[in-house]
């Protein structure tokens, strides 16, 4: 279940990311950027980069992989 503050935090993310859309160089939805977390990630932060993956992914159409 979403709380009010994890929901103010991803509609905060989202209108942020849409205001780079066209900013991020791609090319048919790839791109040479990638999205880094520390390979012992917690749970939330694992939970953290995806949501950054996927609203960039619906704000520009590129894909950013997690390395």
């Amino acid at each position: 279940m979403k709380t009010m503050e994890s929901s103010t935090i991803c509609i905060s993310i989202r209108d942020k990311i849409a205001s780079y859309a066209g900013k991020i160089p791609y090319v048919c939805g790839n791109s040479d950027y990638v999205i880094v977390r520390p390979n012992n990630a917690t749970e939330n932060e694992k939970f953290a980069s995806k949501e950054l993956q996927y609203f960039i992914e619906q704000a520009t159409g590129a894909f950013l992989p997690i390395a």
